[in-house]
């Protein structure tokens, strides 16, 4: 997910997390998908972090930070 700066950042943003939620649907517990899923939390928090930097954006990347966490935590309780 590569994003630049405009109004298609929050769309994009909103496809990939839709996607990958979706194969970790399909695939609960596979340490490969929960790192992607970690992955793509972790660049929208920094996307809503590092754009517009309104008190919403703020609360979007502080929810995919924990979502981040709740992914790694997925990753090492299946080792």
């Amino acid at each position: 997910l590569r994003l630049g700066r405009g109004s298609d950042v929050e769309s994009s943003l909103e496809l990939a997390v839709a996607k990958i939620e979706a194969l970790a649907a399909e695939r609960p517990g596979d340490p490969v998908v929960l790192e992607a899923m970690a992955t793509v939390y972790g660049r929208a928090a920094n996307a809503y972090a590092y754009g517009k930097r309104t008190r919403e954006s703020v609360r979007h990347s502080i929810a995919f930070n924990r979502k981040v966490l709740s992914a790694t935590e997925s990753i090492l309780a299946a080792c």
